[in-house]
């Protein structure tokens, strides 16, 4: 039933439908994906926190396209924890890149984790 509720138009049902599949563990990353390009931020922080676990099996390429600067800000914020969360040599070019990125909040998430 919660899988039906992901595609509802009401971004609270949306956001809701993920957090029930994420406690009741059943979220599946690779189903919840497009859901990162969610219009209503709730929704993109909720499918980042489902699909967090699964990081290093999701696409490198389709998150760090996301992490440009045409992406809503949840997006860019999802992708960066995801690819982050990867490690790897993509996710250190990730940091070094967005050490130098417009957006403060995601300049200093990127200082932070580049220093651990």
């Amino acid at each position: 039933m919660l899988w039906s509720l992901v595609r509802h138009p009401v971004p609270g049902v949306r956001a809701r439908a993920v957090a029930g599949l994420r406690v009741l563990e059943a979220a599946d990353a690779r189903r919840l994906l497009p859901l990162l390009d969610d219009p209503a931020s709730a929704v993109v922080r909720e499918v980042t926190a489902a699909v967090l676990p699964s990081a290093k099996l999701l696409p490198e390429e389709w998150l760090v396209e996301r992490l440009g600067a045409g992406w809503p800000r949840a997006t860019r914020i999802a992708a960066f924890r995801l690819v982050a969360e990867q490690g790897g040599a993509a996710g250190q070019r990730v940091l070094i890149t967005l050490r130098d990125d417009p957006d403060e909040e995601l300049r200093q998430r990127a200082t932070r984790v580049a220093r651990r």
